[in-house]
């Protein structure tokens, strides 16, 4: 009853948090037990992609090393496509959190103008263009290291 509410709502994916305490007994528990009967509904709600738990986390005790992979776009429009409107939303997904610049020439990161305006040093980024009717552009995105 908890998974399906977090996973569809736009606020709540964003800020949802459950913890729940120790196990003491099978008359004094929080999560399921084995041999409880929503076992079954606790391990699908563990084995779903959305959630993490404890092992999922990095070790929060140690100073991260320095990221040596640097985060691609997951997401591409593979095709040109026509705006009907004049300010064009660019939305982009990294697989891991960064930085992105925009340029309609193909420049190095460090040489584009343009930051995204929402997402820096997320997954999730977007920008809006400005364009003119009838003029035919080509972006380029590229993403940097976290500031």
């Amino acid at each position: 009853m908890l998974l399906q509410p977090l996973k569809y709502d736009s606020l709540a994916t964003s800020i949802a948090y459950a913890a729940v305490w120790r196990n003491e007994s099978t008359s004094h528990h929080f999560a399921p037990y084995p041999g409880h009967s929503s076992v079954s509904d606790f391990l699908d709600f563990y084995h779903d992609p959305f959630t993490l738990f404890e092992q999922n986390l990095t070790d929060m005790y140690s100073f991260p090393q320095a990221d040596e992979t640097p985060p691609v776009l997951t997401l591409l429009h593979e095709n040109p496509f026509v705006a009907t409107h004049l300010n064009i939303s660019i939305n982009a997904e990294t697989n891991e959190r960064a930085d992105l610049r925009y340029e309609r020439t193909d420049v190095e990161w460090q040489d584009m103008p343009h930051e995204f305006g929402e997402g820096q040093g997320g997954r999730q980024h977007s920008a809006i263009l400005s364009a003119q009717q009838g003029a035919v552009y080509t972006v380029y995105s590229s993403t940097g290291s976290l500031r």
